[in-house]
């Protein structure tokens, strides 16, 4: 991971994101530009949306 950032909405919702370099299983490189969105409900932080974008080489 790397390019991580956060990003505090209020006292009950914030946003992640991040950049994904890895090796898929079939040996390929991989990269992605990921962000999520968490709320806290009842003191719990629960996933309220995600993002998963691939990086293309040019």
């Amino acid at each position: 991971m790397s390019d991580q950032q956060l990003l505090k909405l209020s006292d009950d919702a914030a946003m992640i994101s991040y950049k994904a370099d890895v090796t898929r299983a079939d040996g390929v490189a991989y990269s992605a530009l990921i962000g999520s969105a968490y709320v806290r409900r009842s003191n719990v932080w629960l996933l309220a949306s995600h993002q998963h974008s691939p990086v293309t080489k040019d």
